[in-house]
C-alpha cells in the first residue's frame, strides 16, 4: 500500500544584519522550489559570527524551547523536520546547533546543492552537481569525528583516530571526485569540439544570461516560435529557481533577420556557491566565447537592480565583463499603469509571453551585433540567391528596382568575401 506524502516542515533562521529584503525573500523562493513549507522564520542581527554557532547561542536556545514545547511537534505530519540556515556553515557549527535544537541542520549551499540535485536531466548536469556536492562533503568533514581540541591543536605525531578517519575519508571523497571528473572531462571535450566547430561558423554566437526565473527559457521558446521551428526544438522553461541547468544552443533563423546562433544557460543568483561555479565552469565557458551577451532582466521583481549587479558581477569572475552585453527588460507587462522609467539605448522593454514581442526582440538582437559591421548600399541582383543574402548579412532596408534590389546592408565579416562583386 502506497504510503502518503509527507510534506516536510521547516523553521528558517536568518541573519538579518546588512541585508536586504529581497534575500530572506530569493531564500523563502528557494525553499520553496526544494519542496519545503516554511512554518516560521527566525531573524537575528549577526554582526559578529559566533564560532560555535555562527548566531548567538541564546538564539538557538530559544529555537530549541520552541520546538521542545510546540504542541504540533506531537502531530507527525506537522512536527518540523529541519532548520534551515540562510547562511553557510562550518561543520562545528552546524554539530552544535543540532545538538541543542534537536532537528538536522541544513545551511544555504546544501539547500541550493538539492535544488540542482532535484533539476539535473543530463547526465552532464548530474555530473557537475555530484562533484559540488562531494567536494561541499570534504569540506563538512573537519568535524566529522573529530573534537574541536583535536582539529585544531597537537601535532602530526599526536593525531587522533579521529582525525585519521577524517583523513581517510577524505582521500576516499578525493578519488570519487578525480574519478567523476574524468567523466566529465569526456562530456567537456565533446562540448568543447561542438563550441569550435560553432566558432568556425559564420553565425554570430549570442548567449542569454540572466538571474535564475528571470525568462531565459522563454526567451528562447519566444524566439522559436517565431522562426516556426517544431516543439521538439523548445528548451524547458518553469516557473521555478534553477530550472535550466544545462546549456541549450537553438539556430534562429527568420526572414529578414541575419540568422544566429542563440544559447540558454544556468541561471544566476546571489551568493551562488563556489563549488557550484567550479563544477558548472565547462558550462558557463560558453558565455566567454560569446559575440553577445543578452541578459535578461524580470523588471517585475522590485529588486531587479540588485539582481542585473548580482549578474554582473558574476560575469566579471567569468572574465566575460568585455563582451558586448545588451538587456532585456522582461515581464513589464507587470506595470499596471506602465513602466515608470525610460530604457537606455541599450535596453529593451518586453513581456516574452507576448508572441508580437518577438520580432522586436530579434530586430534589437541583430542591431546589436551589427553594430560594428561594415554598412553599404548596394544593388542584388534578382538572379542570385537573396534569402541566402538575408541570412548572411543584416539588410537594414531594401526596396525593389528595375535590376534587382537596392539594399542598405550590414554585412557580417565572417560572409562579407562571397559579395564583394556587389561593391563595384
Amino acid at each position: 500500500m502506497k504510503k502518503d506524502f509527507k510534506e516536510e516542515n521547516v523553521y528558517v533562521l536568518n541573519n538579518s544584519y546588512k541585508q536586504n529584503f529581497y534575500e530572506l525573500e530569493e531564500f523563502l523562493f528557494l525553499l520553496k522550489t526544494a519542496s519545503f513549507s516554511v512554518k516560521e522564520v527566525f531573524n537575528q542581527n549577526i554582526d559578529e559570527v559566533s564560532r560555535s554557532f555562527f548566531a548567538g547561542k541564546g538564539k538557538i536556545e530559544e529555537i530549541a524551547y520552541i520546538l521542545q514545547n510546540n504542541p504540533q511537534n506531537t502531530d507527525e505530519n506537522n512536527q518540523i523536520d529541519y532548520l534551515i540556515c540562510n547562511f553557510d556553515l562550518t561543520p562545528l557549527q552546524r554539530k552544535n546547533i543540532e545538538k541543542v535544537v534537536g532537528i538536522p541542520v541544513i545551511d544555504r549551499t546544501s539547500l541550493i546543492l538539492r535544488i540542482f540535485e532535484l533539476n539535473a536531466k543530463t547526465k552532464e548536469a548530474k555530473l557537475q552537481v555530484e562533484i559540488a556536492k562531494l567536494d561541499y562533503l570534504k569540506g563538512q568533514l573537519i568535524d566529522g569525528h573529530a573534537s574541536y581540541s583535536q582539529i585544531t591543536g597537537g601535532s602530526m605525531k599526536a593525531r587522533g583516530p579521529g582525525e585519521k578517519q577524517i583523513e581517510l575519508n577524505r582521500r576516499l571523497l578525493e578519488e570519487v571526485i578525480f574519478v567523476k571528473n574524468k567523466e566529465l572531462e569526456e562530456i567537456r571535450l565533446s562540448r568543447k569540439t561542438m563550441r569550435q566547430k560553432r566558432l568556425k561558423s559564420s553565425l554570430p554566437n549570442i548567449v542569454v544570461v540572466g538571474y535564475t526565473n528571470a525568462g531565459k527559457s522563454t526567451l528562447i521558446n519566444s524566439l522559436l516560435n517565431f522562426a516556426k521551428k517544431s516543439q521538439d526544438k523548445m528548451v524547458y522553461a518553469e516557473n521555478q529557481l534553477f530550472a535550466t541547468l544545462e546549456t541549450s544552443t537553438r539556430l534562429i533563423s527568420t526572414y529578414r533577420y541575419p540568422s544566429f546562433l542563440l544559447t540558454d544557460t544556468v541561471g544566476f543568483i546571489s551568493h551562488l556557491p563556489i563549488s557550484l561555479i567550479k563544477a558548472f565552469r565547462s558550462t558557463l565557458e560558453e558565455i566567454q566565447e560569446a559575440d553577445l551577451i543578452v541578459e535578461v532582466v524580470d523588471v517585475s521583481n522590485e529588486n531587479y537592480k540588485e539582481q542585473n549587479e548580482v549578474s554582473q558581477e558574476i560575469l566579471k569572475q567569468l572574465k566575460a565583463d568585455q563582451i558586448p552585453c545588451i538587456y532585456l527588460l522582461n515581464k513589464c507587462d507587470s506595470f499596471a499603469d506602465g513602466v515608470p522609467f525610460l530604457p537606455k539605448k541599450d535596453e529593451l522593454l518586453t513581456s516574452l509571453i507576448d508572441p508580437s514581442d518577438a520580432e522586436p526582440v530579434i530586430k534589437f538582437i541583430c542591431e546589436a551585433i551589427s553594430e560594428k559591421w561594415e554598412e553599404k548600399t548596394i544593388l542584388f541582383p534578382y538572379k542570385d540567391n537573396f534569402k541566402e543574402f538575408l541570412d548572411d548579412n543584416y539588410v537594414i532596408q531594401y526596396k525593389e528596382k528595375e535590376d534587382g534590389y537596392e539594399c542598405l546592408v550590414r554585412f557580417n565579416p565572417l560572409t562579407i568575401h562571397k559579395y564583394k562583386y556587389l561593391f563595384s
